[in-house]
């Protein structure tokens, strides 16, 4: 099991170190931080985090989702699902 790690009870730690950029801009958000969020969303898009997959009707990101920005974000994702 090269490049994953597990914890004393036995889940994928790497799963959630890849989620935490994802789930940190969804707080942010909620908190009202936009370009905390948005900054955190990159980084999400970087590594890439399997939460992404939720970016496009988690209702969390409804305060910005007729932004050119999260627009950018789903196009981004839904292209990677093309080539995967």
């Amino acid at each position: 099991m090269r490049g994953r790690t597990r914890s004393l009870y036995g889940c994928r730690t790497d799963i959630v170190r890849d989620d935490a950029p994802y789930n940190m801009a969804s707080l942010q958000l909620i908190l009202g931080g936009r370009v905390g969020a948005a900054e955190s969303l990159q980084q999400a898009l970087r590594i890439p985090s399997p939460s992404l997959v939720w970016l496009p009707t988690d209702p969390v990101w409804d305060p910005v989702r007729s932004t050119p920005e999260f627009e950018r974000s789903v196009r981004l994702i839904n292209a990677g699902r093309r080539t995967l």
